[in-house]
């Protein structure tokens, strides 16, 4: 009885921290049955909502694709049909997505009470102030299309595929991989900086007066149920038996 308590106030805990939090522009929540399982969102803000329209030109969703894109030229814009259906459906709001190149690209979300921002899974995490710093990985960069749960998915743009695509042997790889990406999200405005190596993430860091040192906390690996068939959850996908990772430190 008292076993099943304090699991009970364990997942109370992890709800209400991690959970639309009020007060702030971006927070990472989790969830074990939808994408990546760990994920960065941004809240919708009334003051901010987008009243006018958009020109057609610059009407880039806040995609995997158009995040991590190095030239504009490349990035894909919303069509006006997914365009006008969206805006119809909820209220939309912008990103200011700040490269390392200088570049500042103005992304759109759509959502009535917070919004997907697709920069993969979550594997670290720290705040200074008003500031996130995160690390990221892009399931699809460390797998490409192994450990596919749905041969159908073969055909797919890797950067499209999500963490519950791939078996949970696929997702141990993910957990272990190094290929990371970082970036820092305000939590005061809708300023959001990457896709950034460590030693880009360092200097942007000195710019905006974030402290450094600075640790991240490794957190715990977050399985996802996969979207399709597979051979039997691993024993770390529940607690109390989730891996934590270690600390990241920035120095």
């Amino acid at each position: 009885m008292i076993t099943r308590l304090i699991r009970l106030y364990a997942i109370l805990l992890l709800v209400g921290c991690d959970y639309n939090p009020k007060g702030v522009t971006f927070f990472y929540m989790e969830d074990d049955d939808w994408s990546d399982g760990r994920e960065l969102f941004v809240n919708q803000s009334d003051s901010v909502s987008i009243k006018e329209d958009v020109n057609p030109a610059k009407r880039y969703n806040i995609t995997c694709h158009n995040l991590f894109c190095k030239n504009r030229e490349d990035m894909i814009l919303k069509s006006d049909s997914a365009w006008e259906e969206s805006i119809r459906l909820w209220p939309c709001f912008p990103v200011r997505v700040h490269r390392i190149s200088g570049r500042v690209d103005t992304l759109y979300c759509f959502g009535s009470d917070y919004a997907y921002v697709d920069i993969g899974y979550i594997s670290a995490y720290g705040r200074q102030g008003n500031w996130m710093v995160l690390e990221s990985k892009i399931p699809g960069r460390i797998l490409g299309h192994e450990h596919l749960v749905n041969d159908k998915d073969k055909t797919r743009d890797t950067l499209s595929l999500l963490m519950g695509e791939y078996t949970y042997a696929g997702q141990e790889r993910v957990f272990t991989s190094r290929k990371v990406d970082y970036w820092i999200a305000s939590q005061k405005s809708y300023d959001l900086f990457g896709p950034m190596t460590r030693n880009e993430l360092k200097e942007q860091m000195r710019q905006l007066n974030i402290p450094i040192p600075m640790v991240l906390d490794g957190l715990y690996d977050r399985y996802v149920d996969t979207f399709g068939p597979d051979d039997g959850k691993p024993r770390a996908y529940s607690w109390p038996h989730w891996r934590r990772r270690k600390d990241i430190i920035i120095e």
